[in-house]
């Protein structure tokens, strides 16, 4: 298909984009009627370009330019840019002199090393240059410069607390694990060595600070074996258990009490456990079981003191919180205080305990000074309707 094309010189040419009007044999015609030149229905299809297509007047009123005759100059220079490896990342034909459209690569990690893009070099050397204008054909490789990669892994406790960080580690290094714990248990395991980022967090700890031993759960129970209890039993100081529904803190005379292999558990249970005797008299209540083993719920010596995380329902007073033990179909009220969102008491005893807020009894005199314009307004609407039936 011929076409006219004004070039950047300002000339118009006659472009032929399908390339299909030339010399070949047979020669094919597709020549297009023009404005402004000889062609028409009787040519078309049947003679080829510098037969039929000549300019003469018969269309002059359209304004068609004057064609060039001189021929316009098509040389092009192909300029690569090629990945790592020597294949072709891009490629493109410029003009001599035109600004080459310069691409960039990603950064990237391999393998411990960071390679970081730097620019573009000329083919087979590693000096990056600015890319200068089109001359003629080019190749262009990239450079990268290459780093360690420092890996940073960071070890904490079950309540979230940092216990140790180490930012520089290399690729396949080995992993330093916190040490001065009797037992810890992490997730995810610790890796045989590093190959990325790693934040580890215990699910289980017990770990002595001076005679006291604080242990803590991401449960609502903890399992103490053995040798983890002849340990604890070692110190001379108080036992501290952290669950996620609440604490135990027993005192060095109840834990010389308790036995290994044991399972202490603090969790919050169906009301529907409770008989129904013991519903009626406490309804709604929540009810948590506290149980360490099956030898271990009353202590003879020494006491427990248990934080239980308990949140009023909307609208009732925590300064009316009263706590039960329960057992069978008796009752017994605790002495406990609350603050902070936990519920706290002390005992030698585990068991299924209740905690209930009191539905709060009316107070008439605060009810009327809070509400004394309506109850005016209605004292006198009844004296008005009593005193229009009486004259009325």
């Amino acid at each position: 298909m011929w076409n006219y094309v004004q070039m950047e010189n300002g000339k118009w040419y006659l472009i032929d984009l399908t390339w299909d009007d030339q010399d070949s044999i047979p020669k094919l015609f597709h020549d297009f009627f023009l404005a402004g030149s000889a062609t028409v229905d009787e040519n078309f299809g049947h003679r080829t370009m510098n037969e039929s297509h000549l300019i003469d007047a018969k269309y002059s009123a359209v304004g068609v330019p004057a064609l060039d005759t001189k021929a316009y100059s098509s040389i092009e220079y192909l300029i690569t840019f090629r990945n790592e490896d020597g294949s072709t990342f891009s490629a493109r034909h410029y003009q001599a002199g035109d600004k080459v459209s310069v691409p960039t690569l990603d950064n990237y990690d391999k393998v411990g090393k960071r390679h970081t893009f730097d620019g573009w070099a000329v083919k087979d050397t590693t000096t990056v240059i600015e890319i200068p204008a089109v001359t003629g054909d080019a190749v262009y490789d990239p450079v990268f410069s290459v780093t360690d990669i420092r890996y940073t892994i960071t070890f904490k406790d079950v309540d979230g607390t940092v216990i140790s960080s180490k930012n520089d580690y290399l690729y396949h290094e080995s992993v330093i694990v916190p040490t001065g714990f009797i037992a810890i248990t992490w997730s995810p395991e610790v890796p045989a060595a590093i190959e990325q980022d790693l934040t580890i967090t215990a699910t289980r700890s017990i770990k002595a600070e001076g005679q006291d031993v604080t242990t803590r759960s991401a449960g609502t129970d903890l399992l103490f074996s053995a040798t983890e209890m002849s340990t604890i039993k070692g110190t001379t100081g108080t036992l501290k258990i952290y669950l996620s529904s609440g604490s135990v803190l027993f005192d060095n005379t109840a834990k010389q009490t308790l036995a290994g292999d044991q399972t202490l558990t603090l969790e919050e249970k169906s009301f529907a456990i409770l008989r129904s005797s013991v519903q009626s008299a406490l309804k709604n209540a929540v009810v948590y079981s506290i149980t360490f083993g099956s030898n271990n719920s009353v202590f003879e010596t020494g006491k427990a003191t248990v934080s239980v995380d308990f949140t009023p329902r909307s609208g009732q007073d925590e300064s009316n919180i009263m706590l039960y033990y329960v057992d069978g179909d008796k009752i017994t009220e605790v002495p406990s205080t609350y603050a902070d969102g936990k519920l706290t008491f002390t005992t030698n005893h585990f068991s299924t305990y209740a905690i209930q807020i009191p539905q709060e009894t009316p107070d008439m005199i605060k009810l009327i000074q809070e509400n004394w314009i309506l109850i005016a307004i209605l004292l006198f609407a009844v004296i008005g309707m009593a005193l229009s039936y009486r004259f009325g």
